[in-house]
């Protein structure tokens, strides 16, 4: 088990990866701002396994367990993780079963455009990479040698993307997150960072964080730019 874990729940495009990556900061991991191109494999391997492993909802303690192991192997003791719980809202309850599990929901309420934007510049319509070669490895595990072979084929001439790679169904409504402990405002870290310093304050409150200035500057200047980009599109 953890010291501390914090799950970050969100939708896709709604930055749960980057918060994740931020909070883990706080424990002095290494802050990420561009998750695609440099994943975390711990951060990510709740939602990185659901995608791969067939019967993750039926044996999810099983695969929590073995992902406590891998923390206790890197000497990880407190760690914030992304997952989609929307997903597998009876989840909930198993994480909960871990006395030291907190839960970030992300609240993006009429944001739903530019976060759907995002996901599809960031992740769905991204093309892999020699860099991205090992995460294409571990997502073609479990599946068809047809399905292999079509992906290394798109990925040789340079047109895998993501969204071929792990289907996922474009539904861009809104999920309904069911996490119910802290809830932070997308509008707060991605749009108006007139009120990130305060809704910071209050979110390092919330999960007993000391408050970091360079790290509250890193998460303003990274979220400007990428409001920047959607700004462009």
């Amino acid at each position: 088990m953890t010291e501390q874990l914090i799950v970050v729940d969100y939708q896709e495009g709604a930055g749960g990866e980057f918060i994740a990556s931020w909070l883990s900061a706080h424990f002095g991991q290494t802050l990420q701002t561009n998750l695609q191109a440099n994943p975390n494999y711990l951060q990510k391997w709740l939602n990185s396994h659901s995608l791969t492993q067939p019967d993750w909802h039926s044996n999810f303690e099983k695969y929590l367990e073995k992902f406590f192991q891998e923390c206790t192997q890197h000497n990880i003791q407190r760690i914030a993780v992304s997952y989609h719980l929307y997903k597998y809202p009876e989840h909930v309850e198993i994480l909960k079963k871990n006395s030291t599990v907190r839960f970030v929901r992300v609240n993006c309420n009429n944001h739903q455009t530019q976060i759907n934007n995002d996901y599809c510049r960031k992740v769905l319509n991204r093309v892999l990479g020699p860099n991205d070669f090992a995460e294409i490895k571990f997502m073609l595990q479990n599946q068809s040698q047809e399905k292999i072979n079509h992906c290394l084929s798109m990925y040789k001439k340079n047109q895998l993307t993501y969204q071929q790679l792990v289907p996922i169904q474009r539904n861009f409504e809104l999920k309904k997150l069911p996490s119910q402990d802290i809830e932070i405002m997308y509008e707060d870290f991605f749009v108006d960072f007139d009120r990130t310093p305060v809704a910071y304050q209050t979110l390092c409150s919330q999960l007993q964080l000391t408050p970091n200035a360079q790290l509250l500057d890193a998460l303003i200047d990274r979220n400007k730019k990428n409001l920047q980009h959607l700004q462009i599109i």
